[in-house]
């Protein structure tokens, strides 16, 4: 019952695929994109545009993406990114070592997001929603994708294997170690794309909740067509791979291992040893001198959201121990995503980088659908999705021309 609609895409010749693509603008750090934008033709120049501008300029949000639009314009102009004749969906794989998906690359009607068929998992901030929405009208385009997860359907999954099998519009490796393969579906299958999502009840937004968000924001202003839509890639939950965020904290005073360790056996069961990945409900905890395995007490009648490690850790040691009310806001509190290994987290309190580290189970697929249809929010971090879904696949201008 969702809309999803085929659409005329921007994207790079294949030739220019690979010095084209960079990770999401929101995971990128900025030494990393200043070193991506030594090619002009990185798309780090649109998504990431401040590393073309002197620092006085590059915290004005304004002329940020002015000169991300100057560069969008150059990459056209260039021919090193060109349009689509005609409205395509569009398969996008990747792979790293064993883990491999497969999304379908297409247009979301904005109306599926406000009356609930997409759903958020996430709260959003008002002034990224503005940013974000404020890049998407100088740019008139969508440049990255949103990335949505559904329950798997088998006709979905018999449509993607079969285009799969077809030889791939081109193939691009990345430095992370990512295997990208993309497919224009061909013009045979598009109704059944479309047709098949119609029986898809709702979607759920995996990575991008901000983007979402602004896109909902740019349509209310300007309910134009085009702007009824937006920008994503939609996977089987049964081919993702969520990883967890770990929680950092720096600048919390002087720590006390025995008192921090009373709290814990106060608030849970503690043993020696490290943290075993494949455990739920166990946390690890390293402030040095070796890791706690903490096992938090869960309340007989705790929801789904109380249930987390995250939410228990919140609840349990960050406010009450630690004096961190706000996750979101206090910067003591840092994050670490889920592809870290114990010896990096360890070393970040044996080098003085942190007091101490909480190392924590991933989210799984069926409990973020359960808080989402429930209408309830995660914690801020609760989820990493790995591996990203790259920007400069695919852009998706907002113009006239343009009617999913």
């Amino acid at each position: 019952m969702v809309d999803v609609r085929p659409f005329r895409a921007l994207r790079a010749r294949t030739s220019a695929v690979e010095r084209v693509l960079v990770p999401p603008y929101d995971v990128l750090p900025f030494d990393q994109a200043l070193q991506l934008a030594q090619d002009p033709l990185s798309f780090v120049h649109v998504t990431r545009s401040e590393v073309n501008l002197p620092a006085h300029l590059a915290i004005l949000p304004g002329h940020v993406h002015r000169t991300a639009r100057l560069y969008l314009d150059q990459l056209r102009a260039q021919g090193v990114m060109q349009r689509d004749e005609s409205p395509s969906f569009y398969l996008y794989g990747l792979q790293r070592g064993d883990h491999e998906q497969l999304g379908i690359i297409g247009a979301c009607a904005v109306r599926d997001y406000l009356n609930g068929r997409i759903r958020a998992h996430e709260s959003t901030r008002p002034s990224r929603e503005s940013e974000r929405a404020d890049h998407m009208r100088t740019l008139e385009a969508q440049v990255g994708l949103v990335f949505l997860t559904y329950r798997h359907d088998p006709t979905l999954d018999d449509l993607m294997a079969g285009i799969a099998a077809l030889a791939p519009d081109w193939v691009a490796h990345t430095d992370d170690g990512t295997r990208h393969r993309f497919w224009v579906v061909p013009e045979a299958h598009t109704e059944q794309v479309h047709e098949a999502f119609t029986q898809v009840p709702r979607l759920y937004i995996a990575d991008g909740h901000h983007r979402s968000a602004a896109a909902a924001r740019v349509h209310l202003d300007d309910p134009t067509d085009a702007n009824g839509y937006f920008l994503a890639g939609l996977y089987p939950e049964n081919q993702l791979k969520v990883l967890a965020y770990h929680r950092v904290l720096r600048g919390v005073g002087p720590l006390h291992r025995a008192r921090l360790k009373a709290h814990l056996e106060r608030t849970g069961e503690v043993e020696a040893g490290p943290p075993d990945p494949s455990e739920a409900g166990v946390l690890g905890v390293y402030a040095g001198e070796g890791w706690w395995r903490w096992r938090p007490h869960v309340h007989p009648k705790a929801g789904d959201v109380e249930k987390l490690d995250i939410q228990l850790l919140q609840d349990l040691v960050l406010d009450p121990y630690f004096g961190i009310h706000d996750p979101r806001r206090d910067d003591r509190l840092q994050y670490s995503h889920g592809a870290r290994q114990l010896e990096e987290l360890q070393s970040l309190v044996d080098e003085g980088e942190a007091q101490v580290v909480f190392h924590v189970h991933p989210t799984d697929m069926s409990t973020l659908f359960r808080i989402a249809d429930a209408g309830r929010t995660m914690p801020p971090k609760s989820t990493w999705f790995e591996p990203k879904l790259s920007e400069g696949v695919v852009v998706r201008l907002l113009d006239d021309a343009e009617r999913p």
